[in-house]
C-alpha cells in the first residue's frame, strides 16, 4: 500500500512542476516545455539561435529588468484581472490600444480610427483628444465633434466662419486655402483669396480673431468694424474709422490726450510725453510738469535740455539754464523772480532776475562773461592800430 501511494504521487509533483513553466530566458523544447505566463518558447535570434523562454510580442509582453515579463504600460496595455495576459487601459481599445473618442492624443495617429473611421486628434482642443472629424458622422455622439463643430441632422458640421482644414479640424477662415473670393468673404466680409491662395483680410483691413476689422483711417459700415480693432475709434459720418473725441492717432491706435479719459499710464503718455492717468481716470501732465497746448513742458527746477522744453505758459520768461551743472529751467535775465530762482550768474533784485558784475545778457536770457568778450575786442583794436601805423 505504501508503494503505491508514492507512484501515485509522483505524477502530481511532476504535473505541478511542468504547470509553473519555465523561468525568463531559460532554454525550452517548443511543443514540449512550457513557460511562465506571457513567455513562449522561440528561437532567441542569436547566431546559435537557441530556443528560450521569451516574451510574448503578441500578447504585448515586455522585458523587466530581465527577470520576467510584463505587459507594455508605454503602449497603453495593462494584465488582466487574472494576470494571464494583458488588455487595454481605461480609454484605449482595439487590437494596438488606440486612443477613444475623449482620451488624450498627440496626433491622429494615437486615435482609434477601426472604431471610428472619422477620429482625429483634435489638436485645438485645450488638451488635444480624440474627437469626430468636420463632416464626420456623430450619430449617438452629440457632444464628441471637433472644436468648433456642433453635431447638426447626424454629422459634425463647423460653425460659422470657420471650416474644415486639410486636417479634418475645424479652423478659422482666415488663414484657409481658397480658390476664388467667394470661398472667403462669403463667410468673412472684407477678406479676400489672395494670390497665394490663402483667405486673408483686404487692404485697410486687419485680422480680429475670426474677422476682418477695419483700421483706423479705411471704409466702415458700424463702430464696432472700427472699435473691436482699434480702443476709442468709431465709424465716423463719412463711413471711415477716426479716433473719437479726446484720442488723436498714434501710430495704428487711438491715444488719450490731455484732458480725456484713459485706463492706464500707457494710454496718456505715449502721446502725450510727461503725462500720467492720474485717479481721476484722466489725461494730466506729472508733477513738475504744465499744460502748454496739447504737451506737458517742465516747470521751473525741473530738468530740460533746451528752452523749448520750459513752460511759458506759467513762466513766461522760462529758460533752459544750460549754463548750470543740471541744467533746468529758471527765470533768465530781466524777468520776474517773485519767488523764483534766477538762472547761474544772475541775481533776484527788486524781483528782477539781473547778471552779476562781470557778466551780460545774451539772447536767450542766459547771463555770460563779459570780460572774454571784452579782451577779444580789445586784441581786435589793437591789432587793427599796429597793421594801420604800418602801412602808414
Amino acid at each position: 500500500m505504501i508503494i503505491g501511494t508514492v507512484v501515485l504521487l509522483l505524477p502530481l509533483v511532476f504535473c505541478s512542476a511542468k504547470a509553473q513553466g519555465k523561468a525568463y530566458n531559460d532554454t525550452c523544447s517548443p511543443g514540449t516545455d512550457t513557460c511562465a505566463t506571457g513567455q513562449i518558447c522561440k528561437v532567441d535570434g542569436t547566431t546559435a539561435n537557441t530556443n528560450r523562454c521569451l516574451c510574448d510580442t503578441n500578447h504585448h509582453w515586455v522585458v523587466n529588468n530581465g527577470n520576467g515579463c510584463q505587459c507594455d504600460s508605454g503602449n497603453h496595455w495593462v494584465a488582466n484581472s487574472s494576470s494571464t495576459g494583458c488588455q487595454c487601459s481605461t480609454g484605449y481599445t482595439g487590437a494596438t490600444c488606440k486612443a477613444s473618442l475623449g482620451t488624450a492624443c498627440t496626433s491622429t495617429n494615437d486615435c482609434d480610427t477601426t472604431t471610428i473611421a472619422t477620429a482625429v486628434c483634435d489638436v485645438l482642443a485645450q488638451p488635444a483628444v480624440c474627437k469626430i472629424q468636420g463632416t464626420g458622422d456623430c450619430t449617438g455622439r452629440t457632444n464628441q465633434c471637433v472644436s468648433n463643430a456642433t453635431c447638426t441632422n447626424n454629422v459634425c458640421v463647423c460653425t460659422a466662419k470657420y471650416t474644415t482644414n486639410t486636417g479634418k479640424l475645424c479652423g478659422t477662415v482666415l488663414g484657409s486655402t481658397c480658390n476664388a473670393a467667394a470661398d472667403c468673404n462669403t463667410t468673412v466680409p472684407h477678406s479676400d483669396c489672395s494670390g497665394g491662395k490663402t483667405c486673408t483680410c483686404i487692404t485697410g483691413y486687419t485680422v480680429n480673431g475670426t474677422d476682418c476689422k477695419a483700421v483706423l483711417g479705411s471704409t466702415c459700415n458700424a463702430a464696432a468694424d472700427c472699435n473691436t480693432t482699434v480702443p476709442h475709434s468709431d465709424c465716423s459720418g463719412g463711413k471711415t474709422c477716426t479716433c473719437i473725441t479726446g484720442y488723436t492717432v498714434n501710430g495704428t491706435d487711438c491715444k488719450a490726450v490731455l484732458g480725456s479719459t484713459c485706463n492706464t499710464a500707457a494710454d496718456c503718455n505715449t502721446t502725450v510725453p510727461h503725462s500720467d492717468c492720474s485717479g481721476g481716470k484722466t489725461c494730466t501732465c506729472i508733477t513738475g510738469y504744465a499744460v502748454q497746448g496739447a504737451v506737458c513742458k517742465a516747470g521751473l527746477n525741473t530738468t530740460c535740455t533746451a528752452t523749448t522744453d520750459c513752460a511759458t505758459v506759467t513762466t513766461a520768461d522760462a529758460v533752459c539754464d544750460l549754463n548750470a551743472a543740471s541744467k533746468i529751467c529758471s527765470v533768465g535775465s530781466g524777468g520776474d523772480c517773485t519767488n523764483a530762482k534766477c538762472v547761474s550768474h544772475a541775481t533776484c533784485t527788486s524781483n528782477v532776475c539781473t547778471c552779476d558784475t562781470g557778466y551780460t545778457t545774451t539772447t536767450s536770457k542766459l547771463c555770460v562773461e563779459s570780460n572774454g568778450n571784452m579782451n577779444i575786442l580789445s586784441l581786435a583794436l589793437t591789432l587793427t592800430s599796429v597793421f594801420a601805423v604800418y602801412i602808414l
